[in-house]
């Protein structure tokens, strides 16, 4: 499904998320939030994901958050984007036709899943035009964070140097492959946040 040309305000969002892991969860989150203070013709929704993987599967765990969320996502248009088969590039590229702003919140962390977020990150920036601002869901922990060390910092630097040394090593590839890119950028690193927040 391609659509029409979107004008080119400021106000024109395109939100590319992945359909499995954490990082892509919050990219559908966002789809979802979006889609709620926007006009419709205003956003476009890309999932990056294979032909069988469901777009609305979310590991939310807030009471009742997951099943909200999957109600909220399938009632919205997204557009699926494989990017294994021929022509993936093409389609990404008329995805982002007229979009002033691009948000990619693609991949995951967790173990034992496949690593997409260099590639999936790649494929985004090669699909935009240099006049389109990008903003980028990475990871604390990875590269210059500045954050002060307490426990979660130390134990997440502990994980992601043995246990998910894949995820650091795509998150590394991920943030080389946007700094270098000729793009208005935002890389955003969230810690998280308590309930108390």
């Amino acid at each position: 499904m391609v659509s029409a040309a979107i004008p080119n305000t400021l106000a024109s969002i395109a939100i590319i998320f992945g359909t499995r892991g954490g990082l892509s969860d919050v990219g559908k989150i966002a789809a979802v939030l979006a889609a709620k203070e926007m006009q419709q013709e205003n956003i476009r929704l890309v999932a990056i994901g294979g032909e069988h993987d469901d777009l609305c599967d979310v590991d939310v765990t807030y009471e009742g958050g997951a099943q909200e969320l999957r109600k909220e996502l399938s009632a919205l248009p997204i557009t699926r984007i494989n990017l294994d088969e021929h022509g993936s590039g093409q389609q990404l590229k008329a995805q982002l036709q007229g979009i002033s702003t691009v948000v990619a919140a693609v991949g995951n962390r967790q173990p034992f899943m496949a690593r997409t977020i260099a590639r999936d990150t790649q494929a985004t920036i090669n699909a935009m035009e240099d006049k389109q601002r990008l903003v980028v869901l990475g990871s604390f922990g990875v590269g210059e964070d500045f954050l002060v060390p307490n426990f979660i910092t130390r134990l997440w630097s502990v994980m992601l140097s043995t246990i998910l040394r894949g995820a650091r090593t795509d998150l590394m590839q991920q943030e080389s492959i946007v700094t270098q890119s000729s793009l208005d950028y935002l890389l955003v690193k969230p810690t998280g946040k308590s309930n108390a927040i």
